[in-house]
């Protein structure tokens, strides 16, 4: 049997990747992740870098920012139950913008 999912006995937010799947699929996939902490201000994913995973965020929030013209701009906030680092679409070989937690 899967272990439980840490502080989330009611679920995850309904709207998140993790809230759309069924509880049972949540903590496999959760079991088999490989598992970090990221300290605040810590960027996590780099703008335009090929990646080869994704972060499913447990914890905590996550910035999504990029930066034009050496100006950094906010383009979302990332809850705990999102996915982080994943492509927009399914043509878009890199990351729409720098990750890190807030």
């Amino acid at each position: 049997m899967a272990e439980a999912i840490p502080g989330r006995a009611a679920g995850w937010a309904p709207r998140t990747f993790l809230g759309g799947l069924s509880r049972p699929v949540a903590e496999e996939l959760l079991r088999r992740s490989a598992r970090r902490r990221y300290q605040s201000g810590r960027s996590i994913l780099r703008e335009g870098v090929l990646g080869s995973h994704v972060v499913v965020l447990e914890s905590g929030f996550v910035k999504v920012t990029t930066a034009v013209e050496g100006c950094e701009t906010l383009l979302g906030i990332r809850l705990p139950g999102e996915l982080v680092g994943a492509k927009s679409r399914p043509q878009e070989s890199q990351r729409a913008g720098l990750s890190g937690p807030s």
